[in-house]
């Protein structure tokens, strides 16, 4: 399976488009995006489905959903999650998306998460998911 990328912040952005096929390609996609302030992205699977990733450096936050933006919404849950009101913003369109910290991971657990998408093109399963 392959999916595109799509930055929606930086719309601009000449990676905008570009497809991924492995997972050495998301590695080398987050390396390339370690130094930007917290930003949403997405990963449109050719399967039909896609992952609206939320990306901070040294955090992020992964939803799963049909490409078509119909339901469901599904929220990748922190292994440690504490539901303590906290919020992550993430910037799209220069406009602050807050996620509750319960949905923030690891970056390294949201690129293999990200990569198990390539691999098998469902939902990870090494994560919980909660819909929202």
């Amino acid at each position: 399976m392959s999916a595109t990328f799509h930055d929606l912040q930086q719309l601009d952005n000449p990676m905008n488009g570009t497809r991924l096929e492995t997972a050495a390609t998301i590695a080398e996609l987050f390396r390339s995006l370690r130094d930007r302030k917290p930003f949403l992205f997405e990963l449109s699977g050719d399967n039909g489905f896609m992952l609206t990733i939320g990306f901070a450096g040294n955090c992020g936050s992964v939803q799963y959903s049909p490409s078509d933006g119909s339901p469901p919404y599904l929220v990748a849950v922190a292994d440690d999650a504490v539901d303590d009101g906290k919020l992550v913003e993430f910037l799209a369109g220069n406009t602050p998306t807050p996620i509750p910290r319960r949905f923030c991971l690891p970056t390294d657990q949201v690129e293999k998460i990200a990569a198990e998408f390539l691999t098998r093109g469902g939902k990870s399963t090494a994560v919980a998911w909660e819909g929202i």
